[in-house]
C-alpha cells in the first residue's frame, strides 16, 4: 500500500470558537475533543483559555455556541448549546475553563 501523504506537510489544524451572540468573549480554544456516532448526538468538549482573568465561566454557559475545526481545504463546524463550564484555574497570564457543547 503506498502512502498517501509520502513526502508533504499537512496543513496545520486551526480552531475558532464563538458564541452565538456574536462574539466568543475574549476565549479560544487550546484543545478539542469532539465525539459523535451514527445514530447518537456529538459531545464536544473544548479547553478554552482568555487572557481576561476576570472573565465570567457563567457568560458560557446554556448559551448558543458553534465551534469551527478547519484544516485547508476541509472546515467541519459544530453548532450547539454550552450545556457544561468546568473552571480549570489560572496561570499568571490564562483563565482555563472545559466547555462541554451538545446539540440545541
Amino acid at each position: 500500500m503506498s502512502d498517501l501523504f509520502a513526502g508533504t506537510t499537512l496543513p496545520e489544524t486551526e480552531f475558532h470558537f464563538e458564541l452565538n451572540d456574536g462574539g466568543g468573549g475574549g476565549w479560544r480554544p487550546v484543545h478539542l475533543h469532539a465525539k459523535e456516532g451514527l445514530s447518537q448526538l456529538y459531545e464536544c468538549s473544548t479547553v478554552l483559555a482568555t487572557r481576561t482573568l476576570s472573565a465570567n465561566l457563567e457568560d458560557l454557559f446554556e448559551k448558543p455556541a458553534s465551534v469551527e475545526v478547519a484544516r485547508a481545504p476541509v472546515t467541519r463546524h459544530l453548532r450547539g448549546v454550552v450545556r457544561r463550564v468546568e473552571d480549570l484555574g489560572t496561570t499568571g497570564e490564562y483563565k482555563f475553563a472545559r466547555a462541554l457543547m451538545v446539540p440545541a
